[in-house]
């Protein structure tokens, strides 16, 4: 099992968040697969760049997900983002599973813990879901309660 400590945050603006979270908040779920989304990204780079190039990531400066999709000039670039765009793309990632650890009401801020799932259509007649990551996040409302701050703290490998 392999075990990835990594730090993702993002804020959002909340319209109807009201003054408490849940693990199992939508737009907190939302914010954590978007987060997962961008960390599958970033973790396909070397993958793909040794696969389909024959390129050490470290040739290029261990570039991100990002950093390649604006180098727009670079042909091998933005074929590495085109083959992560379609991988990505057909993959629906869910969260199950999903569980307060750990709560602080005097900050308004949980910790949660879930299991990341993926469903593939591998097969177009048949959809499959894979368990990938446990991950453990916190999540925070801001003093005026209309943004959320989420936290990636930790991503483990199934």
């Amino acid at each position: 099992m392999k075990k990835l400590i990594i730090v993702l945050s993002m804020l959002l603006v909340v319209i109807s968040c009201g003054e408490k979270l849940s693990s199992d908040d939508p737009v907190v779920m939302d914010i954590v697969l978007e987060l997962v989304k961008e960390h599958l990204m970033d973790q396909s780079v070397p993958l793909l760049m040794q696969q389909e190039l024959s390129i050490d990531h470290s040739v290029w400066g261990y570039p991100s997900y990002d950093i390649l999709k604006e180098d727009i000039e670079n042909e091998s670039a933005q074929y590495i983002v085109s083959l992560i765009d379609e991988k990505i793309g057909s993959i629906m990632l869910i969260l199950n599973s999903t569980r307060t650890i750990e709560q602080d009401k005097k900050l308004n801020k949980i910790t949660c813990g879930a299991v990341v799932g993926a469903i593939t259509n591998a097969n177009p007649d048949n959809w499959e879901e894979t368990d990938l990551f446990d991950i453990i996040y916190t999540t925070q409302l801001t003093d005026d309660s209309k943004k959320v701050f989420v936290e990636i703290l930790e991503i483990t490998e199934k």
